[in-house]
């Protein structure tokens, strides 16, 4: 994560640092298994990116005591940490909702699903066991001022919520369920439309699951239905999607393709693609999910 002259880094094993972005000098460095007694990291490591909220750099601790915790972004001193929140690989995000500043994210075990803590002082606002996923990784997404949308792989679907109430009050009711998720990556608002890659482990294998389920998927937002889907041409696998000047940028992946996709509610529009790592073998699954 990347703020002013400061870069902040996160490792596998929990190494917070903090870097000058011009020297690449380390200017302060905390060690989260250590501070906190974590006998072993989450399986795959620690996944998550820095999060930044005004003076605080929030980061996952995930052990029996503290789920996540708050750093002075400056020097690496221990500002607030939450109650235990299970294990997780989603990525915690900040939002306002209902005008209120928030951090969730999405979890397993320990009561699991979705909980929101105060940017403050860490104390939990409020939690919804709505969407439970066993693996869970992709963040929360806030549309619009009152929904949410959360998603993930292992055949546990996608979820639309109603977010209602408001402060530390707030209650998630359910609009509607999506049979396919997105493993890895959330999907990418547009408007009135969601983009979504609706890849998972569950339809990758086999051609015709690809053909059937997969792809990058346009949603109508209002109610969950499908405008269209790529289906396996291109599948683009469970890589990773931003959106800039109103076109997808999508990397596969499966291979690592880099698409230019044009957004459109109509139909996918191809606008251009490049070999950018030079694959020579497309089929291969070179897991490029970062």
């Amino acid at each position: 994560t990347v703020e002013g002259d400061r870069v902040y880094t996160i490792g596998g094993f929990g190494q917070v640092t903090c870097l000058d972005r011009q020297s690449s000098r380390r200017i302060w460095q905390f060690a989260i298994m250590k501070e906190f007694g974590v006998s072993r990291p989450p399986n795959w490591g620690y996944a998550q990116s820095p999060l930044i909220v005004g003076e605080a750099l929030v980061a996952c601790v995930l052990s029996d005591d503290v789920g996540l915790v708050a750093l002075d972004k400056r020097t690496g001193r221990v500002l607030w940490k939450t109650d235990p929140v299970g294990s997780s690989m989603s990525q915690p995000v900040y939002c306002e909702i209902k005008g209120v500043p928030q951090i969730l994210i999405l979890s397993k075990d320990k009561g699991g699903g979705l909980a929101s803590f105060s940017p403050e002082d860490g104390r939990l606002l409020w939690k919804s066991d709505v969407y439970q996923n066993r693996i869970p990784i992709p963040g929360p997404l806030l549309v619009g001022e009152d929904r949410l949308f959360l998603t993930g792989g292992y055949e546990t679907g996608s979820v639309m919520l109603r977010l209602e109430g408001a402060g530390d009050a707030i209650s998630t009711r359910e609009i509607y369920r999506l049979e396919g998720g997105s493993q890895i990556h959330p999907p990418v608002v547009a408007g009135k439309y969601l983009y979504i890659l609706m890849n998972e482990n569950a339809n990758y294998k086999v051609r015709s699951q690809r053909e059937e389920t997969g792809g990058l998927a346009c949603l109508r937002i209002e109610d969950g239905s499908e405008l269209w889907r790529t289906g396996n041409d291109p599948f683009i696998g469970r890589g990773s999607m931003i959106l800039a000047d109103g076109k997808l940028i999508v990397q596969d992946g499966h291979n690592g393709i880099l698409r230019l996709v044009g957004v459109s509610p109509e139909q996918y529009r191809p606008l251009g693609e490049a070999n950018v790592f030079q694959v020579r073998d497309l089929d291969v699954d070179l897991k490029l999910w970062s």
